[in-house]
């Protein structure tokens, strides 16, 4: 059973992040991420009822220090390519009876893409991105590990700015889970499914110039932002 908390305050996050480019195609970079007053959710089991309630509340610290990289490289017209791996220690504070006093260890996130373009022009493309993301540990959850696979078919007109793509999402139909564990032992494992899904889109670019095919683009908040607890 679950049950609201109108009670809740804000919780607030500190992020710094220091990075380092070279030669426009290879980033290094270090973050530090720090979640105070964390809203979470956990159970509690009634000793009379067996029933377990699962609750939210202001009840955990959390902090993340994460080293990552990116790589993009184009060794023909007819390909671009991209690596980013990170690995992060993340550690978690339970701050009522209910939670685990501490847990911490490390985990990682990798993303790989590759664009395949059919022409010199790069109008008509294939792009197939893949990620790996390892098993995270808080004070109130544990995660699994987790895999995902993309493709789709893009076409670039009006000088790249107008982007017309179709494609399939979630390829390997990976569900998110996670369980509940608190400090007497009681889980609740709770499968999020994630369905295979195809996805149609039309972008039109108003800014300044488009970047062409080799330049890097920064996943740092991508992966920062993975560290919602």
């Amino acid at each position: 059973m679950w049950v609201g908390n109108p009670q809740l305050r804000p919780s607030l996050s500190y992020n710094t992040s220091l990075t380092y480019t070279y030669n426009n195609n290879l980033t290094a970079s270090f973050s530090h991420r720090y979640v105070g007053n964390s809203i979470v959710r956990f159970g509690i089991t009634d000793p009379a009822t067996s029933v377990t309630t699962s609750i939210w509340r202001n009840a955990a610290t959390t902090q993340a220090f994460i080293l990552q990289a990116s790589y993009t490289w184009n060794p023909a017209f007819w390909l671009e390519g991209r690596l980013s791996p990170a690995v992060y220690y993340l550690s978690s504070r339970g701050n009522r009876p209910e939670l685990r006093p501490y847990v911490g260890g490390w985990s990682y996130f990798v993303e790989g893409a590759a664009t395949f373009y059919f022409m010199r022009s790069q109008i008509l493309a294939a792009e197939v991105e893949a990620t790996e993301s390892g098993a995270e540990r808080y004070a109130n959850t544990e995660g699994t590990r987790r895999f995902t696979l993309a493709a789709e078919l893009v076409c670039r007109l009006f000088n790249r700015r107008l982007r017309l793509s179709a494609g399939v999402m979630n390829l390997t139909a990976a569900d998110r889970i996670s369980t509940e564990i608190s400090r007497n032992g009681n889980t609740i494992t709770t499968t999020s499914r994630q369905p295979r899904t195809f996805q149609f889109a039309i972008t039109y670019h108003f800014g300044g110039a488009v970047r062409r095919a080799g330049m890097y683009n920064s996943m740092n908040s991508e992966t920062v932002n993975r560290l919602s607890n």
